[in-house]
């Protein structure tokens, strides 16, 4: 049980860290997205006149500025479209991994689940195995009377009970040491 939790707990961690990583990759792709349009809106903003002479730069010299700008502008937006796609592309990764996490999650559940209901069976059926050797060496006790402890029979149910006890023991400090740990998983978080 304690190793089918501890796996749930590395399943739950990763499927935090995969949905905060989900979070920031869509926040940048999104930043990426606003830059984009942005700059595919923008216009040539330079100066149209000379900057050492101060004169109205002729239309050739003007139009060769703005198709550079518009070079340049086209350059910028096919980097920011590729950095976008990179960024999808890791985020449907990531969405992927995050189902499949989910996935395995469920299964660890369902596991942790059948694993107490087996230990909880377990337990009822130590509990009534005490009772009938008790039970039994009450009888043994009664029926040989002062002889009882010398008693190969008698000597079988002690040593059968002691296990029984023994495994309950260990069962119930295993339980401790769960509530324990989920006491400080819970102050930790």
């Amino acid at each position: 049980i304690a190793y089918a939790e501890k796996s749930l707990i590395a399943v739950r961690q990763t499927i935090d860290a995969t949905a905060q990583n989900l979070v920031e990759l869509e926040n940048e792709r999104n930043n990426l997205k606003s830059e984009y349009f942005k700059l595919k809106e923008s216009d040539y903003q330079g100066t149209t006149t000379c900057p050492t002479c101060g004169h109205e730069l002729p239309d050739a010299l003007l139009v060769s500025y703005i198709e550079k700008f518009n070079k340049e502008k086209a350059a910028k937006l096919e980097v920011l479209k590729n950095k976008g796609l990179n960024i999808t592309n890791k985020i449907k990764m990531l969405e992927d991994q995050l189902s499949t996490a989910k996935t395995q999650e469920a299964a660890k559940v369902q596991e942790l689940e059948i694993l107490e209901r087996d230990r909880k069976e377990e337990i009822e059926q130590l509990k009534v195995k005490v009772a009938e050797l008790e039970t039994a060496m009450k009888q043994a006790n009664e029926a040989y009377n002062g002889d009882i402890f010398s008693n190969p029979a008698y000597q079988e149910l002690v040593r059968q009970r002691a296990e029984a006890v023994t495994k309950m023991l260990k069962i119930d400090i295993s339980n401790e040491q769960k509530a324990r740990c989920t006491e400080l998983e819970n102050q930790i978080e």
